[in-house]
């Protein structure tokens, strides 16, 4: 686990962001991403990918004395998502999508196993996240 203060915010409080590479479904979390990502492409139009394009969408964009920037920011965003309901809305999506049932069953697998793993070590002890995701895994920003 490691600590990312949020400086934007009255007193920096931390969050915590779990490092999974050495997680046991950590492979298999890969995977899921990309298969996610090819399968169900969710558009990025109102939304930036990371800090290096939202500096580069700027610079394309004329800006006058009277340009406001509005950033909303989803407090616990991660830890609000409704981890017990991803299986169904997956499969909903899916359904929408005609994929191949078995691939479906496939994808429905892997996230299962991947919110099973949803757990970390600190100091020799183990936390298990109770509500929505812990921020880290490779999948867990498109599940979100």
């Amino acid at each position: 686990m490691k600590g990312l203060p949020k400086i934007h915010k009255t007193n920096s409080p931390i969050r915590p962001i779990i490092i999974w590479q050495n997680a046991p479904a950590y492979k298999i979390a890969k995977l899921l991403s990309k298969l996610l990502h090819l399968y169900i492409p969710l558009p990025n139009i109102f939304n930036v990918k990371n800090s290096i394009q939202f500096m580069n969408d700027l610079t394309e964009i004329s800006i006058d004395k009277n340009t406001r920037l509005a950033s909303f920011d989803i407090e616990s965003m991660y830890s609000k998502v409704p981890a017990d309901e991803l299986t169904n809305i997956i499969k909903f999506i899916i359904s929408q999508l005609n994929i191949d049932d078995k691939l479906m069953e496939k994808l429905i697998l892997m996230t299962h196993t991947i919110m099973n793993q949803n757990y970390s070590e600190f100091h020799n002890n183990f936390y298990i996240q109770e509500k929505g995701l812990a921020m880290g895994a490779p999948t867990f920003s498109i599940l979100s």
